[in-house]
C-alpha cells in the first residue's frame, strides 16, 4: 500500500505542533494576541487531524483489518488506542478552542497542551515506524 500521503499528512501536522510548542514556550499575557494565534493554530491542527483520522478510518484500517497476517492484530491494537487519544484531544479542543479560555488560564492551558502534544507526537512516531511500515507490506 502506498503510504506517502499519510506520511505527508504527519509532516504537515508536525509543522503545526512545532509552532504550538514555540508558542507555549512564551509567556501568554493578558493582551490575548498570542492566545488568538494559538487558538488559530489549534483550529488548523484540528481540521488537519480530523481529515487525517478520517482518511485512516476509511482507507488504512479496513485494508489492514482484512489482512490475514500480523498487520491485522497491529491495526486492531492501534485502533483501540486511538479511541482514547481522539477523546482526549476532543476534550482538549473543547476546553481550549478559543483565545479567551487560553488567556484566562494560560498556565493550565500550557500544561494541558504539553500533554496533548506529547501524545500526538508519540502517536505519529509509532504510526510512522510501526503501523505504516506494516501497511507498506500489503
Amino acid at each position: 500500500m502506498d503510504m506517502s500521503s499519510f506520511y505527508q499528512e504527519h509532516a504537515d501536522l508536525a509543522v503545526i505542533v512545532t509552532r504550538l510548542k514555540g508558542h507555549i514556550a512564551k509567556p501568554i499575557t493578558g493582551s490575548g494576541e498570542l492566545a488568538a494565534v494559538i487558538a488559530g493554530d489549534l483550529t488548523q491542527l484540528s481540521t488537519k487531524l480530523n481529515l487525517h483520522l478520517g482518511k485512516e478510518d476509511l482507507y488504512l484500517y479496513p485494508r489492514l483489518l482484512k489482512s490475514a497476517g500480523p498487520e491485522k492484530a497491529l491495526a486492531e491494537a492501534f485502533q483501540k488506542e486511538m479511541g482514547g487519544l481522539k477523546e482526549a484531544y476532543g476534550a482538549f479542543k473543547t476546553r481550549w478552542g478559543n483565545a479567551q479560555s487560553i488567556a484566562a488560564e494560560p498556565d493550565v492551558f500550557i500544561r494541558d497542551a504539553k500533554a496533548v502534544i506529547q501524545a500526538l507526537e508519540t502517536r505519529i512516531k509509532r504510526e510512522n515506524t510501526e503501523l505504516y511500515k506494516a501497511a507498506e507490506k500489503i
